[in-house]
């Protein structure tokens, strides 16, 4: 049986912790202005017919030169229908496919491989690819399924499972406990990771100096909306603009990780006038509401910026 799509099976509009993601890294690339203009950046990404990345990106920061890979050709009409913007063009394909076929050396890019699956050798593949061809001043956004158990059930069993897809790929020193449930995202981030930083490393072993090639992680989130997801990413830039980066002051945003410890990202369980309550004391540190569990409104605080507004219409 042919599996379906993951957008025949979730409506993307209604995952809530996906589009606090969204948000923040909407928020964290605004920051870019400090490399280029925004309107001069391009943006790549997986759309579904949802398209919601793509619309949050050309409203909030106004680029209009957008490409969107899909690889449900057979989709392709209801993709041309559900297009909201006339900027975005469609590439149908796998990404393996894709992303050789455009140019990456014209402008930086903001690239989101937004995959819905597991970790394999074409995530790997296409990680390797755009560390080595991404222009300086780009933005490389990687999201992958974090779930252990879809690679087996025990740690031995993912260990060998996981070993067999990626062979050498695997840390040399990684260990047993890194295949439990708890620790699994955070070795999957240190695989991507590392990917990220050897072909940075590559591309620059010819170079000197400021026009040496680095990385600088700003993103690092893990949550649910059902499966466990793991999302990591930052800036592609060369030695020499090392002071545009830190005026990005990426710092200061709640959310910055620029390592192996992840944002958790939890979504409350509130209803909408526990939301409008917790507005109404915002942005106070110390917001109460009786009988909720601060574990709750914690997570609201952290998040309210993002959160994203429910709310049943009449058509």
């Amino acid at each position: 049986m042919t599996k379906k799509p993951s957008y025949e099976q979730i409506n993307y509009s209604l995952r809530p912790a996906k589009g606090i993601e969204r948000k923040m890294i909407v928020e964290a690339c605004s920051r870019l202005r400090s490399f280029y203009s925004l309107q001069g950046y391009r943006y790549i990404g997986f759309g579904s017919p949802y398209f919601r990345d793509f619309s949050l990106l050309h409203r909030s920061l106004g680029i209009t030169d957008m490409v969107c890979i899909e690889q449900e050709t057979d989709d392709a009409r209801r993709f041309e229908f559900n297009r909201p913007f006339s900027c975005i063009s469609l590439k149908f394909g796998i990404s393996t496919e894709v992303l050789p076929e455009l140019e990456w050396q014209e402008r930086p890019t903001i690239l989101w491989l937004d995959y819905d699956g597991k970790l394999d050798e074409d995530v790997l593949s296409d990680i390797a690819f755009v560390a080595s061809n991404l222009a300086s001043r780009s933005f490389l956004i990687v999201s992958i399924r974090a779930s252990a158990g879809d690679f087996g059930n025990s740690p031995e069993e993912r260990r060998d499972s996981l070993n067999g897809v990626i062979g050498d790929k695997l840390p040399t020193d990684v260990e047993l406990t890194e295949f439990s449930d708890q620790w699994f995202p955070r070795l999957l981030w240190r695989i991507i990771n590392a990917e990220i930083q050897r072909f940075i490393s590559d591309r620059s072993a010819a170079l000197t100096g400021s026009t040496k090639f680095r990385y600088s992680q700003a993103l690092h989130f893990t949550y649910r909306d059902g499966a466990r997801m793991l999302t990591t990413g930052g800036v592609i830039f060369q030695e020499g603009e090392r002071v545009s980066l830190n005026q990005m002051d990426f710092n200061s945003l709640p959310f910055y990780r620029s390592g192996r410890e992840a944002y958790n990202l939890r979504v409350p369980k509130l209803t909408l006038k526990e939301l409008r309550a917790l507005d109404e004391q915002l942005p106070s540190v110390d917001p109460t509401l009786p009988g909720v569990p601060m574990r709750d409104i914690d997570a609201y605080v952290s998040t309210y910026r993002y959160f994203p507004a429910f709310a049943e219409i009449e058509l």
